[in-house]
């Protein structure tokens, strides 16, 4: 799929499709109640479903440098095209499947999927901004962005828990297809942003010069290491929330409004986060961010009542008020014809914290999730601080290379 030149291109027309393309597939049911439906409907251990999400993210791990190679060869939309067709037909397989192999199969065909649209995403939109050369305007455009996927959540969470308590928590799965179905047509009429050189290179040559750039720029390898840890705070929430409701006797019609709350602070963080950021600095927001996530996760690993839940609002408030922000920092040091690959070396390093962080949770929520929590602060303290110092002293070292 071409790009259009740059005179027959609707930047705003596209800002629009893409914003409600966003709303619509983060609008899935089967958030709030996924963890119930696999341990109460398919009677799974919650060991068994922290394999099965350690195998989803180390299949995205595996497909998503190469997907987004594939964006920068081919197309954001194609990228995004493809993956939605993946996801959604993993979604209705999940849906059938009735035992351990086939929802683990369903996870694969998800997790690749859900590769092909991660970082080219971000890439496209970055990429309409530069058309109209508002690429200025990223950061606060992502805050969007992050704000509509959680606001998508939480309409879709709260939606799940009522179907679930009202006709059947395979009711909950199946309405989530709804979403993917609607969401094609919108990705159809979008089109394709011009780019300002030329992209009509070979696969193998776009990762090459990806990595290139990762190995050359210290500072954008780290600010990459650093959301990666960032991100991995939300295995706690994804993971052990719903066993947390469950622990505590929430009734199940309120686990989409529990989980709603959450996705909506950190939605509300993330529309600000240019704001901030601009305010005291991307540094101090970042160290700002890394103790929130920590004191939430301390939260719930400390307090065994059900007000803990506020660790998991917390940490998610933290993470959004850095997340647009961090990524708007690589994008701005990224040429386009390489920028889904190297907006893809985030989610790849996530997939690997978070395929280990959801494994280990679910092995231990069986037994003891205030561990898995003590646990997974301890993680991000510790790889967050050492990331965050060599950050700051690559950051210092290229805009002193700068000024010079």
């Amino acid at each position: 799929m071409s790009a259009l030149p740059a005179s027959t291109f609707r930047v705003s027309r596209n800002i629009r499709l893409f914003n409600v393309m966003v709303f619509v597939r983060e609008f899935m049911p089967l958030v709030a109640v996924w963890v119930v439906y696999l341990t109460d409907y398919r009677h799974l251990t919650l060991a068994q479903v922290g394999l099965m999400e350690g195998l989803f993210w180390l299949v995205k791990l595996g497909f998503e440098i190469p997907s987004g190679a594939f964006a920068d060869r081919y197309g954001r939309r194609a990228s995004m095209i493809l993956g939605v067709v993946l996801e959604g037909g993993g979604l209705v397989l999940f849906g059938f499947a009735s035992d351990f192999s086939i929802l683990t199969a369903s996870y694969v065909v998800w997790g690749i999927g859900f590769a092909f649209r991660s970082g080219a995403e971000e890439a496209y939109l970055y990429d309409v901004l530069a058309a109209d050369e508002r690429a200025h305007e990223y950061t606060d455009r992502m805050g969007v962005l992050w704000a509509l996927n959680l606001f998508g959540s939480l309409c879709g969470s709260i939606a799940g828990g009522v179907i679930a308590v009202l006709v059947s928590l395979p009711a909950a799965i199946f309405a989530t297809v709804a979403s993917y179905v609607l969401v094609l047509p919108l990705l159809l009429v979008m089109q394709e942003p011009p780019r300002g050189i030329e992209t009509r290179r070979g696969y193998a040559e776009v990762l090459r010069e990806g990595f290139a750039i990762v190995r050359r720029e210290h500072a954008l390898r780290n600010m990459v290491f650093l959301q990666v840890v960032l991100m991995s705070a939300w295995a706690g929430f994804s993971i052990l929330s719903q066993p947390f409701l469950q622990q505590h006797h929430v009734p199940l019609s309120l686990y989409g409004v529990a989980s709603g709350a959450v996705m909506l602070l950190s939605g509300m963080t993330g529309l600000v986060s240019g704001r901030v950021v601009r305010w005291i600095g991307i540094s101090k927001a970042l160290i700002v961010a890394m103790v929130g996530a920590v004191a939430g996760l301390a939260m719930l690993a400390l307090v065994d009542h059900v007000v803990a839940y506020a660790g998991f609002a917390i940490t998610s408030a933290a993470i959004g008020l850095v997340h647009p922000a961090s990524i708007a920092y690589v994008n701005d040091r990224v040429d386009s014809s390489a920028r889904a690959t190297v907006m893809s070396l985030s989610p790849f390093g996530q997939s690997i914290a978070i395929a280990l962080t959801n494994t280990a949770a679910g092995v231990l929520g069986d037994s003891s999730p205030q561990l898995a929590y003590a646990i997974l602060a301890a993680f991000i303290g510790l790889t967050g601080t050492i990331s965050f110092a060599a950050w700051r002293a690559a950051d210092r070292r290229a805009t002193a290379t700068i000024e010079a």
